[in-house]
């Protein structure tokens, strides 16, 4: 069945008991204390993967006790009991919490509310320890220093032994395994036995899940009453004594049988796995049961052995390295067995992201602890070492390298593969706490930079960064060693040279790759603000000019300071688009800028200002207007006009309409200002062009004519009725240009009139 199936079976069993929400609840915080029993087996204290497994359990435990004041278990020999429910359903997870704490003393245990890390720390590290070492210590409660959170309950071992002589008939199991003993015990002298025994030792091995089981359960029996040692003994020589015997008088048959043995193992508990794989007697000479098991088998049949161990133990741990330290004997045997098994393991989808991580981590661990071993020294150099050394053939090393770093085995490319080479060297330095360690894998990172950029990779470098600027642990940015490789490798990530060559792809970037670019310029803020404002000017085309403004977005600070520094020495053909950023992303300074520049010898740079500036209240507007009454180039003194009008202001346009008609010389402008009011649609001026248009004079000139048609085209321009208003008044006028305008224009205003209310009959309004 499958194991997700066989979890909803679990949950739907348990939500009889309890709710859904504590079912779901209880079954994270089993996943996580079986997880955190194998972490404390095979990782130091001071692990991080251990540390987090711990943590894991915390959070667990502070979710259940939402629910009920303690998480309360009791435990037996193969299963776990909920205080105040009924046992716990058949899972795989609780089985083996119960195979682990039984053995060891634990009949009951109880977390408490507020239960903190430093306490399981010391609970975890006490139930690590061997069986026999406890016992003979005293106890796991005798061992245990008093504590708050955590009660435990133990055995009483001359009770269960009295029990254990008090039972009733031997079960099937027992009669099974001590049927088989009995005939190994008659194979060793060498004679042929009966066919039945024969036959009944054949259909015990074929049958090989219930093999497996019977073993197990004497197994685990023999542990419960300390006679572990001597069973596993049983087991081995039995095991040998039978493999021995089908060589001798039945190869063809014998076959068949180590095949079914090598299934059994594999479903054995490891403990019992690593004494069966030891060396004994049998009939006078050292037998060596994975020697005369694996001689007959090819490497693809001893990798599919090795894969089901993977599988079914869910990591490497010190038992299982021993077995493959069996399995695979010889240098160059390993090496042709750990590819067949990554492969096999990706294929079936084991090594997900996480797996492959944590696999990793646990073959670099356990290689360290056991450097004589040849299948983890294989395992080590197609995971950690072959990524830092490629000096074998290119295709050799993608042959071997591939099946463990892509994660999922479907693609071959190049650029798959230094995606997977990247996010495993992540994971390694993120679990790294060796500086020298660090060094070495940082520097091959970092290295890796230069052929990302030719790729344009923009992606791998943004996780690059964001790992070294935000996703190290604390205790490595604290770490001084440490410390000064992160802020080595991101100065590396960030040089003018990485720099100059992302921003250099800004112009063909697609959205996802603006984003990566945004987001690592932001995180070199002030390496990244002169090349890209410099980029910005130079470039001329809207749509790509638009493309630096997303950059611009998550990089504001930088950007506006950098803008500010070039005002000092500003061109005036740069002055346009370095105002034009600060009036997007910094208003106030923009203002301030561009006031700056109403006093600028260059009339270019003046209009600029005027282009850029916002007013905001009086004060503003009235430094427009002072602008406005010194300057004297006609362009820039029609720019100060335009923002006067654009203003709204009446009083500053009052003012301004009498500043240019109080003097004769000024009153050329008149018309221009006039064109302004019609450009700008500025209906506040419509008092003072009706005052201009209806004023007395002695003598109607030619000129004060053409004012007049400036004023009726102005207003025709505005199209609005307080400005048909004053145009109405033309067609009493005593100029005949004046008179005909008007009349042209009260025609037109008319008839769209019409043509608006016709359009809005058909439309129903």
């Amino acid at each position: 069945m499958p194991e997700n199936q066989d979890n909803q079976d679990v949950r739907d069993d348990l939500s009889r008991e309890l709710t859904g929400a504590q079912a779901e609840v209880f079954l994270r915080a089993m996943r996580n204390f079986s997880m955190a029993i194998k972490n404390s087996v095979l990782y130091a204290p001071e692990h991080p993967i251990y540390k987090a497994s711990i943590d894991n359990f915390k959070r667990s435990l502070e979710e259940w006790t939402a629910f009920q004041d303690s998480l309360d278990l009791g435990i037996a020999q193969t299963r776990l009991y909920l205080a105040g429910y009924k046992g716990i359903p058949a899972d795989e997870r609780c089985n083996e919490i119960a195979g682990h704490l039984h053995p060891r003393g634990v009949i009951a245990v109880s977390f408490l509310k507020g239960v903190g890390h430093d306490e399981l720390a010391v609970f975890f590290d006490l139930i690590k320890q061997d069986k026999r070492d406890i016992r003979e210590k005293g106890g796991i409660v005798n061992n245990l220093p008093d504590m708050e959170r955590i009660i435990v309950k133990e055995i009483d071992y001359s009770s269960l032994l009295t029990e254990e002589k008090a039972k009733g008939p031997a079960s099937e199991e027992d009669k099974m395994w001590q049927f088989l003993f009995d005939i190994g015990e008659d194979m060793k002298g060498g004679a042929e036995l009966p066919e039945s025994k024969i036959e009944f030792v054949r259909e015990f091995f074929h049958d090989t899940q219930k093999s497996a089981c019977v073993i197990n359960k004497v197994y685990k029996e023999a542990m419960n009453n300390m006679k572990d040692d001597g069973t596993a003994r049983d087991v081995r020589d039995t095991m040998a004594k039978v493999c021995d015997y089908f060589e001798k008088h039945s190869p063809n048959k014998g076959k068949d049988v180590k095949e079914d043995l090598m299934r059994i193992m594999s479903q054995l508990h490891p403990d019992l796995i690593k004494m069966i794989f030891e060396r004994t007697m049998v009939n006078g000479r050292s037998f060596d049961l994975a020697e005369e098991v694996t001689k007959d088998f090819s490497d693809t049949y001893i990798a599919g052995f090795i894969e089901s161990l993977v599988t079914q133990e869910d990591t490497f741990n010190e038992n299982l390295l021993k077995v493959f330290d069996k399995l695979a004997p010889t240098e160059a045997r390993a090496e042709n067995v750990v590819s067949m098994v990554a492969d096999r393991l990706l294929g079936r989808r084991v090594l997900n992201a996480d797996a492959l991580s944590k696999l990793q981590m646990s073959v670099r661990e356990i290689f360290k602890a056991h450097p004589q071993s040849g299948f983890m020294t294989q395992m080590y150099n197609i995971t950690v070492d072959a990524v830092m050394n490629k000096k074998i053939d290119s295709l050799v090393y993608m042959a071997r390298l591939s099946p463990l770093l892509n994660k999922f085995a479907q693609s071959m490319a190049e650029d798959k593969l230094k995606k997977e080479e990247i996010w495993l060297l992540l994971n390694i330095l993120w679990l790294e706490s060796d500086p020298l360690e660090f060094n070495k894998f940082s520097s091959k990172l970092a290295g890796m930079l230069s052929e990302l950029l030719d790729s344009r990779d923009t992606e791998k470098i943004r996780e690059m960064l964001l790992f070294f600027t935000e996703k190290m642990r604390p205790e490595q940015y604290s770490d001084e060693q440490m410390s000064a490789e992160i802020n080595d490798a991101i100065s590396r990530l960030t040089s003018k040279e990485a720099i100059d060559s992302i921003v250099a792809m800004i112009p063909t970037a697609n959205n996802q790759s603006l984003d990566d670019i945004a987001d690592i310029v932001s995180r070199s803020r002030e390496r990244s603000a002169s090349p890209l404002v410099e980029a910005y000017l130079l470039e001329k085309n809207p749509a790509v000019r638009n493309k630096f403004k997303v950059v611009f977005r998550k990089n504001i600070p930088a950007i506006t300071s950098e803008v500010l520094n070039r005002m000092e020495y500003v061109e005036a053909s740069s002055a346009r688009d370095l105002l034009g950023i600060l009036r997007e992303y910094d208003k106030e300074n923009s203002n301030l800028i561009a006031k700056r520049f109403f006093f600028d010898r260059d009339p270019r740079l003046r209009w600029e200002g005027l282009e850029a500036f916002d007013p905001s209240g009086k004060e503003d507007i009235d430094a427009v207007f002072n602008m406005f009454a010194r300057e004297k180039d006609p362009e820039v003194k029609k720019k100060a006009a335009e923002v006067i009008m654009m203003s709204r202001d009446p009083e500053v346009i009052k003012r301004t309409f009498a500043f240019v008609e109080k003097n004769f010389f000024r009153k050329g402008f008149l018309p221009y200002l006039v064109e302004i009011v019609g450009k700008t649609r500025c209906k506040e001026a419509l008092p003072e062009l009706r005052r201009i248009f209806l004023k007395r004079v002695f003598f109607d000139t030619y000129a004060r004519g053409s004012l007049k048609v400036t004023i009726m085209t102005t207003l025709g321009r505005m199209r609005i009725p307080e400005a048909m208003e004053i145009v109405k008044l033309g067609i009493k006028d005593r100029s005949g240009r004046v008179r005909k305008l008007s009349e042209i224009l009260v025609k037109l205003e008319t008839h769209d009139r019409t043509e608006a209310d016709v359009e809005n009959e058909r439309s129903g309004f």
